[in-house]
């Protein structure tokens, strides 16, 4: 028997679901903790959300990372291409371009061997988000993605730019109702 809050879910449509959503995540910096906070909602077993590492360079377009990141062109920028998962459901896919100077040694080990998601990596940071762009997606047409985020992650210490990221999110997304 499928949880209420499951149920709940899945009879909004996914255009409510995507705006709901697209509310959560415009009112926090951390993708991570609104996912985790819906996985919460679907699962009594308290499953943390994971990152599921892709190794591939498959994505959206590029971007000009250096430029949106205010780093000089010979600085490095490493990308991390994840999915988001609640225990086997995917609730999101991201690509992170990141600037590794500008974190800790211990956060870009942890970003580079591990499923912890960018968020939870680099939460010490007490980073904040500027929207670029949140876009509608056609499920149909996307894979099942219902929304797509672009944004910039700030350190908050002195609002250094850390990492560039696009998130595309899974129509199956549950609502915070």
């Amino acid at each position: 028997m499928l949880p209420v809050a499951c149920l709940v879910g899945a009879l909004l449509p996914a255009a409510a679901r995507a705006g709901d959503l697209a509310q959560a995540l415009l009112k926090s910096p951390s993708a991570t903790a609104v996912l985790q906070a819906r996985c919460d909602r679907i699962s009594s077993a308290r499953i943390r959300i994971t990152a599921e590492q892709l190794r591939d360079a498959g994505g959206p377009p590029a971007l000009d990372v250096h430029r949106l990141l205010d780093l000089p062109a010979a600085d490095p920028v490493v990308l991390r291409h994840v999915r988001l998962h609640c225990g086997t459901m995917v609730l999101s896919e991201a690509w992170n371009w990141y600037a590794p100077e500008r974190l800790t040694p211990m956060m870009n080990e942890t970003l580079e061997r591990t499923e912890t998601p960018f968020g939870r990596a680099v939460a010490a940071t007490h980073f904040t988000r500027t929207r670029i762009a949140s876009v509608s997606l056609d499920p149909r047409a996307s894979g099942g993605m219902t929304l797509q985020n672009t944004a910039v992650l700030h350190r908050a210490s002195d609002d250094a730019p850390i990492a560039l990221v696009v998130e595309r999110y899974d129509d199956r997304v549950p609502a915070q109702r």
